[in-house]
């Protein structure tokens, strides 16, 4: 009996070993199969480098000036008998604007009309006269001078009262105002603001004169507002005559095409190209990365797994443009580098591919 019951303990510790044995030996060989399970890996997108033709520029501040803008200021004294606009509305060529009163004007002139025909039908009659002998040529002179003087007075009154009358002088959008009716204006009081309505303005700016040889019709680039990266582009249309004694700068002018809502006296950064046209890499901006290091971007090359490995290579930056880059030196033309989701890389880290975006789009 007791022997039965040693044979039984014995079988069942055989047992317990060889499931423990087997147990061991399949972890074992799942680990030897699926080593690389375990390496930590990152989703991004890619993109293969393209080259750009482009040019060295030289960097300077502009500022946007309108073609046509005008401070509405009155030549006479006088009160306010109508404000025929509001703030920040447009106006047409020839509208008024403004009027002040003219009633004492406007009797002087009826006066002055009737005293003028007057004048004019004694001077037709000694002129008929004249023609007959009945008069000398001397009376004729004087009628005559003196309706010419009366049609001089009208001139004179009819002048005051166009002064006091403020038309706009063309198309214009209306500044902000702070006059009322009833108001009285002094002489070469500010009345407001006009900008002409176009479908342009200019931007001036000044170039050292080792760096002024550029010519009418030239490119330019101009950012309005670098937080947003949108860049415009502009055309030199005139340059001053002379280099600035004091500062040795040429003032320079071109026109940019009013594509967006962009104002008189606004700051701009302008690019001005010089030198000869090259091709450099032109990368995502989201493909660059910098620290205390530099700057840097992760080229991704194929292991013999054929998988991608993220691998950092340090560049040289060239100028911005329209969220993308030129890289001076570090890239070349063909390689696979991470664009989206490139901040999750580090040296030698295994990545997935989820798209491969065309970098030319940015072109």
């Amino acid at each position: 009996m007791k022997s039965k019951r040693w044979i039984f303990s014995l079988l069942i510790c055989l047992i317990s070993l060889s499931v423990i044995f087997l147990y061991k030996y399949t972890k074992n060989n799942q680990e030897e199969v699926e080593p690389s399970s375990s390496e930590p890996s990152a989703t991004i997108d890619a993109g293969v480098v393209h080259l750009k033709k482009t040019t060295s520029t030289f960097e300077t501040v502009g500022e946007i000036v309108a073609p046509q803008l005008v401070v509405l200021q009155n030549e006479m004294p006088g009160k306010i008998v109508l404000v025929n606009f509001k703030s920040g509305a447009t106006v047409e060529k020839g509208k008024i604007l403004l009027q002040q009163d003219i009633s004492e004007e406007n009797a002087k002139l009826k006066a002055l009309n009737s005293k003028r025909k007057l004048l004019k039908l004694n001077m037709l009659r000694i002129k008929k006269l004249l023609v007959k002998k009945a008069v000398s040529q001397d009376s004729y002179d004087q009628a005559k001078s003196q309706y010419e003087i009366a049609s001089a007075d009208i001139q004179a009154l009819q002048a005051i009262i166009d002064k006091k009358t403020l038309r706009a002088p063309f198309d214009a959008y209306v500044g902000i105002h702070n006059i009322e009716v009833g108001e009285y204006l002094e002489a070469n009081s500010k009345i407001t603001s006009l900008v002409g309505v176009n479908d342009y303005v200019w931007v001036d700016f000044r170039l050292p004169q080792d760096k002024s040889d550029v010519k009418t019709g030239d490119l330019i680039f101009i950012n309005a507002n670098k937080l947003t990266g949108k860049v415009l582009q502009g055309e030199i249309i005139a340059k001053d005559v002379e280099i600035s004694a004091k500062s040795r700068n040429l003032w320079i002018r071109a026109k940019l095409l009013k594509t967006t809502d962009i104002r008189p006296n606004t700051t701009v950064n302008v690019e001005v190209p010089i030198g000869a046209m090259k091709t450099m890499p032109y990368v995502p901006l989201n493909a660059v990365k910098i620290d205390a290091l530099g700057s840097y971007v992760y080229v991704l090359e194929r292991t013999e797994q054929k998988d991608y490995k993220a691998f950092r290579r340090q560049v040289s930056l060239g100028k911005e443009t329209n969220n993308f880059i030129y890289i001076e030196s570090g890239l070349k033309a063909g390689e696979l580098i991470a664009t989206n989701g490139s901040f999750k890389l580090r040296d030698g880290l295994l990545v997935n591919i989820k798209q491969k975006i065309n970098l030319i789009a940015g072109q």
